[in-house]
């Protein structure tokens, strides 16, 4: 048969109908304060998964085309999630910030290697302003370089990610009525995203603005 490319992953890719079920065991630990003008977050995960299945490339290309395997190994997740909000009433009774970090660790423990197609760690931060009607958000996101790779995967280089957003609301009969402007990638990065399969051809946009308006009922 003749091989065809997948449009959307820009491979030729190659199943397997001998694949067995994933088998996963995941333990996780949170921990949450709500109470008082501090707030925060923290998750720590650990997943065991046999018969992981992934898309491996094979280094193989027909026609300038990458082969990619449909594959099984055991692989095990290790990970954390992390949020604190503040006030920042000292410089604005109207002003919050928000500190936040995400990273995990993938790892094959059939064998070596690293699983493909992992996000690298993020952290940031980011200011929230809410006064009546209006409110008004400013993140910044560092990604930091992920050369964790799998076999024939490249790496991908950090980024800093900044947004601005803005939203007013109105009540509007039985319903609400929301303006809105987004603004995104303030800094016209080049944004690549390491999950993507296609992030060697095409990074994600640069700096780019939305603005519209939404009715709820």
């Amino acid at each position: 048969n003749e091989a065809v490319e997948h449009a959307a992953t820009a491979r030729i890719e190659v199943g397997d109908p001998e694949l067995d079920k994933e088998l996963s065991h995941n333990l996780e630990i949170g921990l949450r304060k709500t109470v008082g003008a501090v707030t925060a977050e923290l998750s720590l995960y650990h997943n065991d998964i046999q018969n992981y299945t992934y898309l491996q490339d094979t280094g193989v290309e027909v026609e300038e085309v990458q082969v990619a395997n449909f594959r099984q190994r055991n692989a095990a997740f290790t990970g954390y999630e992390f949020q604190i909000g503040m006030p920042l009433t000292l410089l604005h009774k109207n002003l919050s910030a928000e500190v936040f970090s995400d990273h995990v660790r993938a790892r094959f423990t059939e064998g070596n290697g690293d699983v493909p197609r992992i996000p690298a760690q993020r952290f940031g931060t980011a200011l929230h302003y809410h006064a009546g009607n209006w409110s008004t958000h400013l993140r910044m996101t560092q990604v930091r370089e992920q050369d964790r790779t799998a076999d024939n995967e490249s790496s991908t280089d950090g980024y800093t990610l900044v947004e601005l957003a803005g939203d007013y609301h109105l009540s509007v009969g039985g319903g609400e009525l929301t303006l809105f402007v987004k603004a995104r990638n303030l800094l016209d990065e080049e944004v690549r995203s390491h999950t993507s399969l296609l992030k060697n051809f095409a990074p994600e946009a640069g700096r780019n603005i939305e603005s519209g308006v939404r009715f709820n009922f």
